[in-house]
């Protein structure tokens, strides 16, 4: 009977270490560079001057005039080697109106929307930290928002 009890508590061991091996190799593998795109992306986004948000909202007009015809189909377009040296994974075209960078998609998000008003060809940008955490960051406003994505 006690050799039962070792080889049940020896299986429970094993057990118990190899759960707490994956949980380590998972975060090391899949939440820890999700959290470095999040964090780059918050720095990129908090680091933006308004002379900056307004050379993206010139390159967001061309993005979108070039991709006119795409009328509510998603475009990816490449990302830009001042983009990339930032961490930007991708940027979307979404006609008529919206252009998206984003750090990391999913469940949880970093991005800018730009988005313009198709009336006065004014932009609002969006500032998308996670799930939880969103601002309006142009015009300028400390005004939190919910927007989908």
């Amino acid at each position: 009977m006690k050799n039962y009890k070792k080889i049940l508590l020896s299986i429970a061991s094993a057990t118990l270490l190899l759960f707490i091996g994956m949980m380590v190799i998972s975060y090391v593998s899949i939440i820890r560079p999700i959290r470095v795109q999040m964090w780059a992306g918050k720095q990129y986004i908090d680091a933006l001057t308004p002379e900056r948000i307004l050379e993206l909202t010139v390159w967001s007009d061309e993005l979108l005039l070039k991709n006119q015809g795409n009328k509510n189909e998603v475009v990816p377009v490449d990302v830009p080697q001042e983009l990339i040296e930032a961490k930007v994974l991708t940027v979307e075209v979404r006609p008529p109106s919206q252009v998206i960078i984003s750090w990391i998609g999913g469940l949880d998000h970093t991005a800018i929307l730009l988005d313009q008003d198709p009336d006065t060809g004014l932009y609002t940008v969006l500032a998308i930290y996670n799930d939880e955490e969103e601002k309006i960051i142009w015009p300028m406003s400390d005004q939190k928002v919910q927007v989908p994505l």
